[in-house]
């Protein structure tokens, strides 16, 4: 996601892992490819513990202020992917 203009932008991701996995995974958001400063992640972050073996399921929601030509990814912090076809990511501007 790009922002368009500097402003405070809500940003949402929902996703499942792929396959059926008994390992765990986090996921966070990431501005311009960098943690924050401080060493933090940007809108803290999402973890997804699986000791079934089935699909893992996650969410990760954070307002956040940016500046324009500012991107937000989404890092795969460890251990599983993201599967595509039933995840999705997306952010929009707050008036």
């Amino acid at each position: 996601f790009t922002a368009p203009i500097a402003a405070n932008y809500f940003l949402i991701l929902h996703c499942m892992s792929v396959g059926s996995t008994s390992t765990n995974f986090r996921l966070t958001f990431k501005i311009n490819g960098n943690n924050h400063p401080a060493g933090e992640y940007h809108g803290g972050v999402a973890y997804a513990g699986n000791d079934g073996g089935g699909y893992a399921q996650i969410c990760l929601q954070k307002v956040l202020y940016l500046n324009a030509g500012d991107y937000v990814t989404v890092y795969v912090d460890n251990y599983a992917a993201i599967h595509d076809a039933h995840s999705a990511f997306s952010g929009f501007l707050l008036s």
